[in-house]
């Protein structure tokens, strides 16, 4: 499906929106005033549905971390390091002192990133359908929890519930 890579990365994106959101707290009531052509509205069964895809999102995306960590470690680089690599090859600006073992490392560590990446696109693909979503809803619903904050508490009081 064209959408693969697109969900991961909304995927990812929108669980690093939720938790900043969280990590605010109430103070997202900043925000409340957003121009009413702005705000987007979806019923509480769909937020609900919404809310389920994301809290089974979010405990997969723990599993997806520990085992990218896993692999990592497993090719005898640390964490860390990986990400630097990873920043430099994706900035134009940075340039990698990595060392030609540490690059082949990179390498076979990316490969199995991309078949992580594979598997959970499916698996939110899987989720999305299953509780009665197009992809085009659900994007729907991401994009517009990233501009609503008001929608956003919404969300936040029914995952509560």
């Amino acid at each position: 499906m064209k959408f693969r890579g697109k969900h991961f990365i909304l995927a990812i994106s929108f669980m690093g929106t939720m938790s900043a959101f969280a990590q605010q707290g109430q103070n997202a009531q900043v925000g409340e005033v957003v121009q009413q052509s702005q705000q987007s509205t979806f019923s509480d069964e769909e937020l609900q549905k919404f809310a389920t895809v994301y809290q089974e999102l979010m405990l997969e995306s723990q599993k997806v971390q520990q085992d990218l960590q896993g692999t990592i470690e497993k090719e005898g680089m640390e964490v860390q390091r990986f990400s630097e690599i990873q920043q430099a090859s994706m900035s134009e600006d940075m340039t990698s002192d990595a060392t030609e073992t540490e690059m082949e490392q990179y390498q076979k560590i990316m490969i199995e990133v991309e078949k992580v990446q594979m598997s959970f696109n499916d698996k939110v693909e899987e989720l999305i359908a299953s509780n009665g979503f197009t992809t085009q809803k659900y994007e729907e619903i991401v994009n517009a929890l990233q501009q609503d904050p008001a929608l956003q508490q919404k969300l936040q009081q029914l995952m509560s519930n």
